[in-house]
């Protein structure tokens, strides 16, 4: 129904007395059953009518009604709620929404999925550094922006009288970077499955070291990188 404004409240009174009129209608019919669907048709019309606020708002649900319950498993859950490592299968079967359920109603899981949660992120950053490029990792080694959640101590190249460099070679670099995966793979649970790659790594940044010296000097920086690996295979912990 459309109303016209008119000169001196015309529209408003016109408005207000079909307002009435609707409600004791709907007073009216409040005794009869006239079923769901029709009641819910007429309480649209009403709604219609009158634009009332209250009648767009009825029923409508919240966003929080809409997030959707994970159902976790006893066995996701008991891995969800454990050692981190253990728990990011089951993190990353969570939607967005589903996490949300759970801050929202499950206090300890969703605590469980925050520790979750940066455990990945600590294991994003080391992945990347301690296997990526070494300008990358010394660069960021030196950042103020640096993760101060990481370990970035080291005792440079701890071999007994041979040290981190001699006039052929220069280990410092490899040597720093190797104690950074070491050191906070261990933190995150995971030294033992990547300690065959950190020495690897360690190796080829030697190798890299060595390909930059003069010629006569590269077949002694060699040996040395070879055998600076040989310990680290062998005493390495």
């Amino acid at each position: 129904m459309r109303y016209v404004r008119r000169e001196g409240g015309q529209a408003i009174t016109e408005y207000v007395a079909v307002v009435l009129v609707v409600a004791m209608a709907m007073l009216a019919l409040s005794s009869v059953d006239l079923g769901p669907q029709v009641a819910d048709a007429l309480a649209n019309s009403v709604c219609e009518v009158t634009g009332l606020a209250s009648c767009r708002d009825e029923g409508a649900s919240s966003p929080l009604d809409d997030l959707p319950d994970p159902q976790l498993s006893p066995a996701q859950r008991a891995l969800l709620l454990g050692d981190p490592a253990d728990a990011q299968d089951v993190l990353g079967s969570l939607s967005p929404g589903e996490r949300e359920w759970l801050q929202r109603n499950d206090p300890d899981a969703s605590a469980a999925v925050a520790r979750a949660q940066e455990w990945g992120r600590r294991r994003e950053a080391v992945d990347r550094y301690a296997g990526g490029d070494l300008d990358d990792f010394l660069a960021y080694r030196e950042s103020p922006e640096r993760d101060t959640d990481l370990d970035y101590t080291t005792d440079a190249c701890s071999t007994p009288l041979i040290g981190s460099s001699g006039i052929s070679w220069n280990f410092l670099q490899a040597c720093v970077r190797h104690d950074f995966g070491y050191r906070n793979y261990k933190r995150l649970g995971l030294f033992d499955e990547h300690r065959a790659a950190v020495d690897r790594v360690f190796l080829d940044d030697m190798r890299d070291h060595c390909a930059g010296r003069s010629l006569p000097l590269r077949p002694t920086c060699y040996q040395r990188a070879v055998q600076f690996y040989g310990a680290v295979r062998a005493f390495g912990r």
